[in-house]
């Protein structure tokens, strides 16, 4: 399945055993595919985040010009027209938010 979010936030919690194959999140910037079992997209009016909480997530900006696989623990941004950046750690504050925005309620 695919997913277009255009502004917002979403966490994807995906079964161990869909590893390929499984969902895509397209936003204005990027387009992320399922490596993982938990991670959220945040989209935003020209920019794309991508945090992996568990397993890892494909992120390729939506020229196609690269893809960076993040590894838990870590995340990407894609600016408009930009290549995802080198995985790296976020603030805690960054990734406190996000998670704050997508728990359950």
């Amino acid at each position: 399945g695919a997913l277009q979010l255009l502004i917002g936030v979403a966490r994807i919690v995906v079964g161990p055993a869909v590893r390929t194959g499984g969902p895509e999140v397209a936003t204005r910037t990027a387009v992320a595919s399922v490596r993982s079992t938990d991670w959220i997209v945040e989209a935003l009016d020209g920019s794309t985040g991508v945090f992996v909480l568990e397993g890892e997530v494909a992120v390729t900006d939506l020229g196609g010009t690269a893809t960076v696989v993040v590894p838990p623990g870590l995340g990407t941004n894609v600016a408009a027209g930009q290549p995802p950046t080198e995985p790296a750690p976020w603030g805690a504050a960054r990734v406190r938010s996000v998670i704050a925005r997508t728990a359950p309620l």
